[in-house]
């Protein structure tokens, strides 16, 4: 099956980050982004949380630690991977949700 969706990322430090995920986390996060790829941000599963209209979360969870990867659904088919914060908490904070939106207005 071709891939329909296509991953953009805010820039190349944050797509490095992500790389450089714990083994665990980071082969979550390519199964994930191959779903994404293949069936789009609309999936109904649930890794992918919904922030707004148009954010996602895509949550990891290894142990005590947890990964959330910020995405926004794009035109043309196309997901914006924009933000990713770890730790051990596992709600997003206004302060997060306001660097993610400020980094989708620069990617649109």
């Amino acid at each position: 099956m071709d891939n329909k969706w296509k991953l953009i990322y805010y820039n190349r430090e944050l797509q490095d980050q992500l790389l450089n995920l714990p083994r665990g986390i980071l082969s979550q996060y390519l199964h994930i982004t191959d779903m994404l790829l293949r069936y789009g941000p609309d999936l109904e599963i649930d890794y992918i949380i919904p922030i707004n209209n148009r954010i996602f979360a895509i949550n990891i969870v290894n142990g005590k630690n947890f990964t959330r990867i910020y995405c926004a659904k794009l035109v043309k088919c196309r997901v914006a991977v924009l933000h990713c914060s770890e730790g051990d908490k596992n709600e997003a904070s206004m302060e997060t949700i306001k660097i993610v939106e400020k980094k989708l207005k620069e990617v649109e």
